[in-house]
């Protein structure tokens, strides 16, 4: 959530976390708000779920923004694996 921390746009951090959790086959749901993230994830299976808020402090720091940005793309088409974070 380093991407909410360093002031990423709310569609932006729901767009990566999404790809994360496809490329992972993890199913989840994201609410982002400015200083709040809602996150849901559900097991189909047995049709339960786990809901977690966290509270995040604004801040900026673009440096780390566009790191944490790219490694989320990484993730998102294979490059990166669980592995080799």
């Amino acid at each position: 959530f380093e991407l909410k921390m360093y002031q990423s746009p709310a569609h932006r951090v729901e767009f990566n976390m999404d790809q994360c959790c496809h490329r992972f086959n993890i199913q989840g749901n994201f609410a982002v708000l400015p200083t709040l993230i809602i996150i849901t994830f559900g097991n189909p299976e047995t049709r339960a779920s786990e809901t977690h808020v966290l509270r995040v402090a604004p801040g900026l720091n673009v440096a780390k923004l566009d790191e944490v940005d790219e490694l989320c793309d990484q993730v998102a088409c294979g490059a990166v694996t669980l592995a080799g974070i």
